[in-house]
């Protein structure tokens, strides 16, 4: 499994914010504005309340039925299926590490190898680490010395303190927290994913997450940014059909102050409040809560903008189709 590659933006994602749910309009609150498109199920876009709607935004607002995601609803799903499956699988591999290995050493005996099974907690703190799979039955913690390029690696949990990633996989059947370093890599998490301030990324980051229900009142998972935060690349988070019926919090949560250039997608709903975008939201709802209340489909202290850099998402589903046209 080999993540998803990089293509331009498609047509139904080009909008600067789209709310595929039923609540009715989008309030501006606090100053808050949006550069381009805005869609919505139905509703108007206020400023402050609701009432007269906004008529520098009559122009720019497209009322239509959109869909919970803008991609193949299954590819998802699918995805982590495949990736738990694939770790699974190689934790059977014939020739494995058992015990709790340190990669701090590019001449140890352990790199040569392309593919590395530890059965126990991994750490690396050296490098580089290039074009190997590596795959992990517990923890990986991942520190400052570490450089890691174009490699696949798969853990319980995966912890990142620090260190450099570039062109590579990383998936965690349970949470990912990325503290800190430098990443131009894809995460996917089968639970929660957590990017705190000192953790920078760029622009073909992914950061993935595939939520699930516990049980009739909990929901395992979901992206947060710690207050603060600079990110950039595709944010996606998606629920399975258990999940979906459970009332619970927002799937993707952007703390106070963060800075988004990218692509955030979502089956569910968004937290945004007093951040910056410069790209692209679809959600079902954005959801906040602020001095200790509750707003629905209000953009508080918040602006959504062009991108002023060329931003990629993530080929998710199927290939394009080539038609070639006969004269």
């Amino acid at each position: 499994v080999l993540g998803i590659a990089g293509r331009d933006i498609p047509l139904n994602l080009q909008p600067s914010l789209t709310l595929s749910g039923h609540v009715g309009g989008l309030i501006l609150y606090n100053g808050s504005s949006i550069d381009g498109q805005v869609v919505l199920h139905h509703g108007d876009v206020y400023r402050e309340r609701r009432g007269r709607p906004l008529s520098e935004y009559q122009n720019r607002l497209i009322i239509r039925e959109s869909p919970s995601l803008p991609f193949d609803s299954l590819a998802i799903p699918k995805l982590f299926e495949q990736l738990n499956n694939a770790h699974i699988s190689l934790l059977s591999s014939k020739n494995v590490i058992t015990g709790n290995v340190l990669f701090s050493n590019t001449k140890d005996t352990l790199f040569k190898h392309d593919t590395i099974v530890v059965l126990g907690n991994c750490q690396i703190d050296g490098g580089p680490l290039q074009n190997k799979l590596l795959v992990v039955s517990g923890m990986l913690t991942v520190q400052r010395n570490a450089l890691i390029q174009l490699c696949r690696i798969y853990a319980e949990k995966i912890t990142i303190e620090d260190g450099m990633t570039d062109g590579s996989v990383f998936y965690s059947s349970k949470n990912t927290s990325i503290n800190g370093g430098d990443h131009n890599s894809q995460f996917f998490s089968g639970d929660t994913l957590l990017c705190k301030k000192n953790a920078s990324f760029r622009a073909m980051n992914v950061l993935a997450c595939f939520q699930k229900a516990k049980n009739d009142s909990i929901i395992c998972g979901g992206v947060n940014f710690e207050p603060g935060t600079r990110v950039k690349g595709t944010v996606i988070c998606c629920r399975d059909s258990s999940a979906r019926r459970v009332i619970s919090g927002p799937a993707i949560v952007f703390g106070r102050g963060c800075v988004f250039t990218g692509i955030a997608v979502t089956d569910y709903d968004i937290d945004i409040l007093d951040m910056q975008v410069k790209g692209h939201i679809w959600a079902r709802s954005i959801t906040t809560s602020d001095s200790g209340k509750s707003y629905t489909n209000f953009l508080i202290n918040s602006s959504i903008k062009r991108p002023d850099e060329q931003l990629f998402f993530p080929l998710i589903g199927g290939l394009p189709a080539k038609v070639r046209v006969r004269g």
